[in-house]
């Protein structure tokens, strides 16, 4: 049985095979022109195929970390209680019921008191409770920014611009949109005037955030800065 990945994998091959045989000419003319032929092939599957499964998947994805954030924060709160509780621990119970308080001896500790391991994982899942919460908050800014728009057709028009730093070739692409769409079982006529209009729209946009990711992906990615260190004078030898 062929898995979600696999059907959706022989589903562009499909819509790419049509491409290149009914789109050759246009194909030709936009990779002269810059573009990639075989990434811009894909690109055109994808979008003709993608429809909302992308913002049904992160809104999924979303929910999910909400829930684990939630979760985690509850188990947060009760490994605190428990760390910090004495009858929790192996040792008081010896203590109290094997003759460790009728003899004086002093009380056993909790974990949070004899265990500074248990402070630090306890301070890491609070952490990434929080992590989770405000990386489900990115996913909702994003989708009510840019969820409203099909955003396969953005990124295309926005490669298409990038390979070839032109936008002279919206009748080409609207052919092959078209030929990609029908060739998906969703029939759909695109324009040049359609494409430029979403293009001067939405593509500017698009640029700037990839601009701000190219931004987060550098900082991220950057060696952490650490202070200089200051060693003590070293004494002359005599």
């Amino acid at each position: 049985m062929q898995s979600e990945q696999e059907r959706w994998e022989a589903r562009l091959q499909r819509i790419e095979a049509r491409l290149c045989r009914e789109g050759r000419h246009d194909l030709d003319v936009l990779e002269k022109a810059g573009a990639d032929r075989q990434r811009l092939v894909r690109l055109l599957a994808v979008t003709a195929s993608g429809g909302d499964d992308w913002k049904r998947l992160m809104r999924s994805r979303q929910e999910a970390l909400r829930s684990i954030a939630k979760r985690l924060e509850t188990l947060t709160r009760d490994a605190e209680k428990l760390a910090d509780d004495p009858l929790s621990t192996f040792n008081f119970w010896v203590f109290l019921v094997g003759g460790g308080f009728a003899m004086g001896l002093p009380e056993p500790k909790t974990w949070k008191d004899r265990d500074p391991g248990a402070h630090f994982v306890i301070t890491g899942m609070r952490s990434l409770a929080k992590c989770f919460e405000q990386e489900a908050a990115r996913f909702g800014r994003y989708l009510r920014q840019y969820a409203q728009t099909d955003s396969g057709l953005v990124l295309l028009l926005l490669a298409v611009y990038r390979w070839t730093r032109s936008t002279q070739h919206f009748e080409e692409l609207a052919r092959l949109l078209t030929d990609a769409f029908e060739a998906a079982g969703k029939p759909k006529c695109f324009s040049a005037d359609g494409l430029e209009k979403t293009s001067k729209r939405h593509v500017p946009r698009r640029i700037r955030l990839l601009s701000r990711v190219q931004e987060v992906i550098a900082r991220e990615s950057a060696p952490p800065e650490f202070p200089p260190v200051v060693l003590p004078d070293t004494p002359r030898l005599r």
